[in-house]
């Protein structure tokens, strides 16, 4: 064998072998996506994924889970339940910022935070969503949908 066939040879294996390897690890980074979001629990809107392949911020809505031990109750007055209102909002503004705290500002932007739910919206950045889905206090993150806007909480 000469020196010009050992290098075609080469060069065949290393192609066989570098094809090999993206596609093991194409394989390996679609089999844990899934795990990844069953290991957090966390629901995250494919609108979000494919927009942050596209962009560096992405608007978004994060629902927090309520533990909360406060709960209205129909059998009340108005003036009543206004008070648990009252004590849910402090609560569900404690949850915000306990999460919010764990969020750069250079991977997450606040809009608003809400009061009547536990929940806030944003701009986040691969990164930052990275850190939300590994929150235990995170219940699910949606994308901004066409005609829907962030307003109206008060921060």
């Amino acid at each position: 064998m000469n020196l010009e066939n050992i290098i075609n040879k080469t060069k065949k294996n290393f192609r066989k072998l570098a094809y090999a390897g993206v596609v093991g690890l194409i394989f390996i980074f679609v089999c844990m996506i899934p795990s990844v979001n069953a290991i957090s629990n966390v629901h995250i809107d494919p609108l979000v994924i494919t927009q942050l392949s596209h962009n560096k911020w992405v608007r978004v809505i994060v629902l927090l889970k309520d533990t909360s031990p406060i709960n209205y109750d129909s059998r009340l007055s108005k003036e009543e339940n206004y008070k648990i209102y009252l004590e849910k909002a402090k609560y569900f503004d404690i949850a915000e910022n306990n999460v919010l705290k764990k969020l750069p500002h250079d991977r997450f932007k606040l809009d608003t935070k809400y009061h009547i739910i536990n929940a806030f919206t944003g701009s986040i950045t691969k990164r930052g969503l990275g850190i939300l889905v590994n929150l235990p206090d995170v219940l699910s993150i949606e994308g901004e949908h066409a005609g829907q806007g962030h307003g109206g909480g008060g921060n």
